[in-house]
């Protein structure tokens, strides 16, 4: 009879005890299991902090898209033009009364007149 231990007829002295295999495999099996218990540790703390990390950048960019928002607002009301007169009254510019053009040779100039 052929044995698949010891590659030869069971009539002759094995090669290598059973038990010694079986200890072999078993301790094989058992780091085996370790190694990949450990990877899956890793693997899902590693997916956890790349979670914490996706939402605290959404967090971040929602508050950015509130402040852009919020500065848009601000923008439109400083360029309206009662902004714009008042900005004007501080900064001591004259307001036009009339506008004359004058023609003048290749183009015409536009001149304020007070």
């Amino acid at each position: 009879m052929f044995n698949w231990f010891t590659h030869r007829n069971t009539k002759t002295r094995p090669l290598v005890k059973k038990t010694q295999v079986s200890r072999a495999l078993g301790v094989t099996c058992v780091v085996a299991v370790i190694a990949l218990a450990l990877g899956y540790v890793v693997t899902v703390n590693g997916v956890a902090t790349t979670g914490y990390q996706i939402r605290k950048l959404q967090r971040q960019l929602t508050e950015l898209h509130n402040d852009n928002k919020k500065m848009e607002v601000v923008s439109a009301t400083l360029q309206s033009l009662k902004a714009i007169e008042g900005s004007l009254d501080k900064s001591q510019f004259v307001a036009v009364d009339r506008l004359e053009y004058l023609a003048a040779t290749p183009i015409e100039v536009g001149v304020a007149v007070k």
